[in-house]
């Protein structure tokens, strides 16, 4: 999994989103939470940035965790590029960031389901523990009920001047999700990564959620806060807050 993150994955990420959609999804992020000038916020994994600067450069004090030195480098550039601060550490998720210091975290593009149960309730209690009562834990992901929609064994992309073709197997059992992504370039050469999946249902998600004090869950089928239809949405958006009891 690492060989993905930081080789593959650090190539392309910067090609998947225009700074147009980036900036539609901070909008969209700032309605749907009410995010505003002054709140604390943890961006776990922040990846290279691009949601972290732009809500830096609203006023709000952001701390961007990665466990990738290529991420953290180009989110430490695109911050001095812009001229906000951003705090920046390397940090693997299922470790506590801190305690009640942050309104919201926020871990998005489907970066939750990279560990075992175990890791996955690491993960979880970590977040949990950095937010302060009230606070909100946002995850952007897929589910069981969203990839069953459009599920292939192939798909094949363009990105840039380049071609990502990614194989994919699914256990019905396990809920994993094994897959591969070869990134072919254009002068024809090519790097290949394989990552596994733990892909969860919204029900399983919920408790999961619950079990960590997360305890008043909202599922949206985007960041507009689309509400979520089972059968029509492609994605899930989750907003779970920690309840007073969980401080």
């Amino acid at each position: 999994m690492d060989a993905f993150f930081v080789d593959l994955f650090a190539e392309i990420q910067p090609d998947l989103w225009t700074e147009e959609a980036s900036d539609a999804q901070v909008a969209s992020l700032v309605r749907l939470l009410g995010i505003r000038s002054g709140m604390r916020v943890l961006d776990a994994p922040v990846g290279d940035g691009r949601i972290a600067v732009r809500l830096a450069r609203l006023g709000c004090d952001v701390v961007g965790v990665d466990r990738s030195e290529a991420m953290l480098t180009a989110a430490a550039r695109r911050a001095a590029d812009a001229g906000v601060p951003l705090a920046l550490h390397d940090h693997d998720l299922r470790e506590p960031v801190a305690t009640d210091a942050f309104d919201l975290a926020l871990c998005l593009w489907g970066s939750f389901g990279f560990f075992d149960d175990a890791g996955l309730d690491a993960q979880t209690a970590a977040a949990a523990q950095a937010l302060v009562p009230g606070g909100r834990f946002v995850l952007d992901t897929p589910t069981a009920e969203t990839l069953a929609l459009g599920f292939a064994p192939t798909s094949c992309k363009r990105i840039g001047e380049r071609f990502l073709v990614e194989e994919r197997t699914l256990d019905p059992v396990t809920g994993g999700v094994d897959a591969t992504w070869t990134l072919v370039r254009g002068d024809g050469t090519r790097a290949s990564a394989r990552f596994r999946y733990r892909l969860h249902g919204i029900t399983e998600l919920c408790g999961r959620l619950r079990r960590h004090g997360l305890d008043r869950v909202e599922v949206y089928a985007d960041l507009d806060g689309t509400p979520f239809v089972v059968g029509v949405a492609r994605r899930a958006v989750v907003v779970a807050t920690k309840g007073e009891a969980s401080a």
